[in-house]
Protein backbone atom coordinates (compact mmCIF):
# COMPACT_ATOMS: atom_id res chain seq x y z
CA UNK A 1 0.00 0.00 0.00
CA UNK A 2 3.17 2.33 0.66
CA UNK A 3 4.45 2.12 -2.80
CA UNK A 4 1.00 2.85 -4.39
CA UNK A 5 0.17 5.59 -2.34
CA UNK A 6 -2.70 4.21 -0.62
CA UNK A 7 -4.42 3.71 2.59
CA UNK A 8 -7.11 0.53 3.69
CA UNK A 9 -9.99 2.45 2.48
CA UNK A 10 -8.86 3.30 -1.30
CA UNK A 11 -7.26 -0.70 -0.85
CA UNK A 12 -11.23 -1.85 0.19
CA UNK A 13 -12.09 0.71 -3.18
CA UNK A 14 -10.37 -1.30 -5.74
CA UNK A 15 -11.12 -4.99 -4.02
CA UNK A 16 -14.50 -3.62 -4.87
CA UNK A 17 -13.64 -2.65 -8.78
CA UNK A 18 -11.53 -5.59 -9.23
CA UNK A 19 -14.95 -7.68 -7.56
CA UNK A 20 -17.16 -5.81 -10.29
CA UNK A 21 -14.77 -6.50 -12.88
CA UNK A 22 -13.99 -9.91 -12.77
CA UNK A 23 -17.30 -11.19 -10.96
CA UNK A 24 -15.70 -12.58 -8.16
CA UNK A 25 -15.62 -12.13 -4.10
CA UNK A 26 -12.50 -11.13 -2.05
CA UNK A 27 -12.88 -12.42 1.72
CA UNK A 28 -10.94 -11.16 4.33
CA UNK A 29 -7.96 -13.46 3.50
CA UNK A 30 -7.96 -12.69 0.24
CA UNK A 31 -7.49 -8.85 1.18
CA UNK A 32 -4.80 -9.81 3.95
CA UNK A 33 -3.07 -11.90 1.63
CA UNK A 34 -2.99 -8.45 -0.69
CA UNK A 35 0.88 -7.16 -0.32
CA UNK A 36 2.00 -6.91 -3.74
CA UNK A 37 0.45 -6.61 -7.12
CA UNK A 38 2.23 -9.74 -7.74
CA UNK A 39 -0.26 -11.05 -4.39
CA UNK A 40 -3.60 -9.53 -5.98
CA UNK A 41 -3.13 -11.09 -9.69
CA UNK A 42 -2.37 -14.68 -8.26
CA UNK A 43 -5.52 -13.89 -5.92
CA UNK A 44 -7.81 -12.83 -8.88
CA UNK A 45 -6.21 -15.76 -11.19
CA UNK A 46 -6.83 -18.32 -8.59
CA UNK A 47 -10.38 -17.09 -8.29
CA UNK A 48 -10.82 -17.16 -11.55
CA UNK A 49 -10.16 -20.47 -12.13
CA UNK A 50 -11.87 -22.31 -9.04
Amino acid sequence: MQDLGINSAHLVDIALDVEDAFDIMLDEKDMEEMQTVSDSVQIVLRKLNS
